[in-house]
């Protein structure tokens, strides 16, 4: 058994299909005028919290284009977002600490 469904919400339509494996996709209907992306650090189950390792470098230009459709690029003078800030956590999951990275241009 099959079935679809898709809701609008704001600036994002969300698709549904649901089978035997469930898939979920998102698309960018606006774009908005900051892009903040979260990275999901941490795992949480009954026993423990653990940190994922993982080094995650970010660009210092993102262009959105390639993930939204034509027909939303076509709006918008520039779709290209420039990193403004990075919060990185040093330490353990439990405990460290957080600091922020600026980019300043001049």
């Amino acid at each position: 058994k099959q079935w679809y469904q898709r809701r609008v919400r704001g600036t994002e339509i969300e698709h549904k299909t649901y089978d035997a494996t469930f898939l979920r996709r998102f698309e960018i209907t606006k774009l908005p005028r900051y892009l903040i992306l979260f990275v999901k650090r941490f795992t949480e189950n009954r026993f423990f919290v653990e940190k994922n390792p993982t080094i995650v470098n970010f660009p210092i230009s993102f262009d959105m284009a390639e993930f939204i459709e034509t027909k939303v690029s076509d709006k918008y003078k520039s779709t290209e977002y420039n990193l403004l800030s990075n919060i990185c956590h040093e330490g353990r999951a439990k405990g460290g600490t957080y600091s922020t990275h600026l980019h300043l241009s001049s």
